[in-house]
Order: C-alpha cells, then structure tokens, then sequence
C-alpha cells in the first residue's frame, strides 16, 4: 500500500494538503516512536491497509497509536482498509475490494471534516 498512500499523498499535495508517509514494513517491532512523532505533529492519522478492516492489523496498530496519542489527536484514527469480504481470485474483483489512492484521497478528506 505504500504505492497507493504515495500517489494519494501527491494528488493530496496538489488539493493543498500536505500528507506524510510511514511505510512499516513489518509489525514486529513497530517503530512507535517515529509513528508517535508522526502523530504529534499532525494531530491526524490514517492507516491504510490491504487487510480487511475488522481484525486485520490495521485495527490493532490504530488501537496501539490511540493508546499512546490519544490527547495529541484533533480527530479519530481512520482507516483506508479491504473490503469486509473474502479477497476474490479475479485480478480485477480483486482490485475492486483493496483501497487505491482514491479510497485513500477520500478518507483523507472525511478526517479533515471535507466533502
């Protein structure tokens, strides 16, 4: 999802919003003081994840960031997450139910209060 945060966080560059990108590449450990910085200085996080939403680590890294920023935060923690559905076979289905920079460029906009 790097690729998809990275595309949102250019078109979103052009909108006048500025986005920054954490790429954890593993869950284990979790650099939580540089996400925990990350979070301070923006006050706002979305995490976006291929995994579906409930259950997938996305919640688990949202719950962990709102343990430890809860009182930096403007906002919730959102996620830009899979469809709540078995992943399809089909490449393009497949597609259909992984957030893509649009998903993202949309959640980004409801965790700034936009339309």
């Amino acid at each position: 999802m790097v690729e998809v945060a990275l595309a949102a966080a250019s078109a979103l560059g052009q909108e006048g919003l500025s986005a920054e990108v954490i790429a954890l590449r593993g869950l284990r450990p979790v650099d939580w003081a540089t996400c925990q910085a990350f979070v301070n200085n923006t006050h706002r996080c979305l995490i976006v994840d291929e995994a579906s939403r409930f259950g997938g680590p996305a919640a688990e890294i949202t719950e962990s960031l709102h343990e430890r920023c809860f009182f930096s935060l403007e906002a919730p923690i959102m996620r830009a997450a899979a469809l709540d559905l078995p992943t399809p076979f089909n490449g393009k289905l497949e597609d259909a139910c992984i957030s893509s920079a649009h998903t993202v460029i949309d959640a980004v906009h409801g965790l700034m209060g936009r339309s």
